[in-house]
């Protein structure tokens, strides 16, 4: 017994018995601070991703909504100018809006897809957020690749084409909003 308190009165191996524990408080503390940031970064990939979904099915909105207006009746004057402009250039006007559309369907694809993968990974956590996102975004596509038959409609379909996109949009944006604002 009196060896092992010469022992510990022995202030090299005291030191080196407080040392370890410190050593082992900081290896402890670390290795929290690490798992903290790695959620810290999927979180910000996550946001990122949304960001942009969000970005793009807004322009994409902004400019379906410009198409609803020259369609739905309530200013004929915009229909006139647009179909005397459509006919004097032959549709060129008409048909650069409709690539652009196209365009941004695909890119709007593109990055659902991502974020839908980016969330799976974390599945069970975004299972309600994943099937929202997939669900809604093959609409929005349909109603983006469909504006060519907005001309072809009467005002009624065309205010129930609003109706329908603005719902759609709205639960999506509202998804997206959500893992844009998480927190840790």
């Amino acid at each position: 017994m009196t060896c092992i308190l010469t022992i510990l009165n022995n202030t090299f191996i005291g030191t080196l018995l407080a040392g370890v524990v410190l050593a082992l408080f900081g290896l402890f503390l670390y290795r929290r601070q690490k798992q903290i940031d790695i959620k810290y970064e999927d979180l910000k990939i996550i946001r990122e991703s949304a960001s942009l979904l969000f970005a793009n099915i807004e322009i994409a909105s902004k400019n379906y909504e410009g198409q609803l207006n020259i369609y739905d009746g309530k200013n004929p004057q915009i229909k006139l100018l647009s179909d005397a402009i459509n006919k004097k250039f032959e549709n060129h006007f008409q048909n650069e809006y409709d690539k652009q559309l196209n365009t941004l369907s695909t890119k709007i694809t593109s990055l659902s897809d991502d974020l839908v993968a980016k969330l799976k990974i974390h599945s069970p956590e975004y299972d309600s957020e994943i099937k929202i996102i997939t669900d809604k975004i093959l609409t929005i596509i349909i109603f983006l690749a469909g504006s060519m038959v907005l001309r072809k409609s009467t005002n009624d379909e065309v205010a129930e084409f609003r109706i329908g996109f603005t719902e759609t949009s709205g639960a999506i944006k509202e998804v997206l909003q959500k893992l844009i604002k998480q927190k840790i």
